[in-house]
């Protein structure tokens, strides 16, 4: 019965479902497949973030059939539901399905989400399969997801990738580290520290009218990546001198 509540409030847009702690029973999955295809674009939207929020059995696969969704808007918040969810599609199934995917983004962020399964594909299946990838973003993202599976060559590419970023492509890089989550990589954020380009416009009250800068951004990944420094930030925001340089020569010092 409940399933069956939450079915059609999804079909009727009741956000009031995304408001509150999702409650479906281990069935969900199997009473919802079916249903959605009589859902319209606005309740598909609805039921990925539920089925996501909810993270029960059967999750993975069927955010991974909606990374097909007719509907764009679907289908990438699908895709990029599968990197919140514990209960993953296997590895295997979802390299299977970026082929057939015709959404560049879509690709990159079911890259993503192989390389994060908790049954990743094998190194050597994920090379082919990225190797025919056309788009240069989504070849970028299947390239960290191959470090994450241990490819050392895709590990020095990278490393080299994050030393030459340009502003406009600092925050996609930081995110793409700290998807790979090893410390080490923050060497490579030497050249970001010299920099005062104005990424982005922080946002809280306190900070006013600030940019955080390349230099700020690179201080506050090498923190969030774990790497131990004097002056620890507790939120990004323009550092001072001491922060910047204490943050820099932590990461110089890390290990090749």
């Amino acid at each position: 019965m409940i399933d069956e509540t939450v079915i059609s409030g999804l079909r009727a847009h009741d956000r009031n479902l995304n408001r509150m702690p999702p409650a479906a029973s281990p069935d969900l999955v199997r009473s919802l497949d079916p249903a959605l295809r009589e859902f319209d674009e606005q309740a598909r939207t609805l039921a990925v973030s539920y089925v996501t929020r909810w993270n029960g059995p059967g999750a993975g696969n069927l955010l991974l059939k909606l990374t097909a969704d007719r509907s764009a808007t679907v289908a990438a918040a699908a895709a990029q539901s599968l990197l919140k969810i514990g209960d993953t599609a296997p590895g295997e199934a979802i390299l299977a399905a970026i082929p057939t995917r015709q959404d560049s983004f879509v690709r990159g962020q079911l890259y993503l989400a192989a390389g994060k399964a908790k049954t990743p594909p094998g190194l050597a299946a994920f090379r082919s399969a990225a190797a025919k990838e056309t788009d240069p973003d989504a070849a970028e993202q299947a390239q960290v997801a191959a470090v994450r599976l241990g490819g050392d060559v895709e590990r020095k590419a990278f490393f080299e990738r994050i030393k030459t970023t340009v502003p406009d492509k600092a925050l996609k890089v930081g995110e793409q580290m700290l998807y790979v989550g090893d410390p080490k990589l923050a060497k490579a954020l030497g050249p970001w520290f010299g920099k005062k380009d104005g990424i982005f416009r922080l946002g809280s009250d306190r900070q006013g009218d600030q940019m955080a800068r390349m230099c700020d951004v690179a201080a506050w990944t090498a923190y969030k990546l774990g790497v131990k420094f004097a002056l620890q930030p507790d939120y990004l925001t323009n550092f001072d001198a001491a922060v910047i340089g204490a943050a820099k020569g932590a990461c110089a010092a890390l290990p090749d």
